[in-house]
C-alpha cells in the first residue's frame, strides 16, 4: 500500500459547522483523510472523506430503499425530567 499523504487543499475552518455533516461535507471538498495503523505502526488503511461521504451516501440510500416505517423507540426514557 502506497503511504499517500493528504494535503489540506482548503482554508482551515475552527468549530463554526451547525453540525458534523456539514464538517465532513466540508472536509470531503478536498483531498483530506484519515489515516489507520496497526499495532505496529504500520499502515493498515487510508480512508479520504471523499470515499466515506460516498459510502454514507450510498448506505442511507439503501436505508432508505426498504420503506421502514417510523416506530416510538421501546428503550429507556433518557431525558431528564
Amino acid at each position: 500500500m502506497s503511504n499517500k499523504i493528504f494535503t489540506h487543499s482548503l482554508p482551515m475552518r475552527y468549530a463554526d459547522f451547525p453540525t458534523l455533516v456539514d464538517a465532513l461535507d466540508y472536509a470531503a471538498l478536498s483531498s483530506a483523510g484519515m489515516n489507520f495503523y496497526d499495532r505496529r505502526c504500520q499502515l493498515e488503511d487510508q480512508l479520504e472523506y471523499q470515499t466515506l461521504k460516498a459510502r454514507a451516501e450510498a448506505g442511507a440510500k439503501r436505508l432508505l430503499s426498504l420503506n421502514l416505517k417510523k416506530r416510538r423507540s421501546r428503550g429507556a426514557d433518557c431525558r431528564n425530567e
